[in-house]
């Protein structure tokens, strides 16, 4: 049977589905279609594919046990954070966290040049029908203003209007990491050119200002021989920077003092993500497990009340899945950078380091529909993360990696 199950390839083509619908089914819940859709058929549709992940996740890994693919290490830190992600999960009430961490387990040792090429097409495929959508009125084209009445920005047909800047960010390092050094000159130009126009339509500053970086700092690399000369000399810095940052953010909301000037001159920058972060501490404290929060902020079919919402991702998993559950996950950043260090992919160390960076003002540590990168610490890495070359049947041979 292992032999049968090998040469079928059933595994990767169970993986590729189950990896298409996750993204699919977290895609059309960021839509308008699904927030204001008052009939349910929406929400039964959402339902009934996260159930298909689920099962198709857990079959991968049944596979995965019969073909031994699982070393004892891995069965056992697998085992250990199932169990944190069960009680995270019992204690909050929200079980998001339990198709991403089936989806882990089945994506272990998948190639990572084919699921990050599917994440990026479907990626692409879902901004570009959402702008037209949004734009020839098949989809409500929200508009949000800014507290001081200006700027309006555009939904572009999902739930806020920094979602999709946030989602073409993702793109953005999806696409360098798949192109590594063969990017040219007027894919940087293309790359930067649709992010401008994300800022234009959604006046969202963040993911811009970010994704402007990143296209530049890729840039000026590109245009050296010897890549990452000294981000080699880097390594246990850069594999123990996730942990770092997690635990520099967590000692600054607490540090935070809404009477100081200092603190109110740097969170004004922030647009007062401190001062609502401090807030959140004080009115739910932390715990080992997490909580039961509703979270409230100011995107379509938000729930009523006073305004909570935190925007950083480290705190807002601190706050309500505990402190286990993102322990957890600062430790699989950890994992994948150390892995990409080893190999010598500073394209890969650099990006997962930016995502860290991004999480640090907006809810996207582990969102593996917005920025799916994280997966990267457990996809094969050798000798498939070649970058990719757009010669004949390269989208062919790329799907079908194994």
């Amino acid at each position: 049977m292992v032999q049968w199950l090998e040469k079928n390839k059933i595994q990767n083509k169970l993986f590729s589905a189950a990896w298409s619908i996750f993204l699919l089914a977290g895609f059309f819940w960021l839509t308008e279609w699904y927030i204001f859709d008052e009939t349910g058929t929406c929400e039964t549709v959402w339902w009934v594919l996260e159930y298909i992940i689920v099962i198709v996740s857990a079959v991968i890994i049944l596979l995965n046990f019969i073909c031994r693919k699982y070393s004892w290490k891995v069965i056992l830190a697998y085992g250990i954070v199932g169990v944190i992600v069960l009680l995270s999960t019992y204690f909050s009430k929200d079980y998001n966290y339990i198709p991403v961490f089936l989806i882990f387990g089945a994506a272990y040792k998948q190639n990572s040049k084919r699921i990050i090429t599917i994440s990026a097409i479907l990626t692409a495929a879902f901004l570009l029908i959402m702008l037209i959508c949004s734009q020839t009125g098949l989809v409500e084209n929200t508009l949000f203003w800014r507290s001081d009445g200006t700027a309006p920005r555009q939904s572009l047909g999902l739930v806020y209007a920094s979602t999709a800047p946030s989602i073409y960010l993702g793109f953005i390092l999806q696409y360098i990491y798949l192109r590594k050094q063969n990017l040219r000159v007027w894919e940087f130009a293309i790359l930067e050119a649709i992010n401008v126009f994300y800022f234009w339509a959604t006046d969202s500053r963040m993911p811009f200002y970010l994704g402007t970086a990143v296209v530049l700092f890729f840039f000026i690399e590109s245009l050296f021989n010897n890549h990452w000369r000294f981000t080699k000399h880097l390594k246990w810095l850069t594999v123990i920077a996730p942990g770092l940052i997690a635990v520099g953010t967590v000692i600054v909301y607490f540090l935070y003092d809404e009477n100081s000037k200092f603190w109110e001159s740097i969170d004004r920058v922030l647009s007062w993500r401190i001062w609502y972060g401090s807030r959140a501490i004080d009115a739910y404290g932390i715990k080992l497990f997490g909580q039961e929060i509703s979270w409230i902020g100011y995107g379509s079919g938000a729930p009523e009340g006073t305004y909570n919402y935190v925007d950083c991702s480290y705190m807002q998993i601190l706050l309500q899945f505990g402190v286990l559950l993102l322990a957890a996950i600062v430790f699989l950043y950890m994992v994948g950078i150390y892995r990409g260090a080893k190999r010598g992919d500073y394209w890969m160390v650099c990006i997962l380091l930016i995502v860290c960076a991004y999480a640090l003002t907006e809810p996207y540590l582990l969102n593996l529909v917005s920025l799916p990168l994280p997966i990267l610490a457990v996809l094969a890495l050798e000798p498939q993360s070649e970058p990719i070359k757009f010669e004949k049947n390269w989208l062919k041979n790329a799907i079908n990696a194994e």
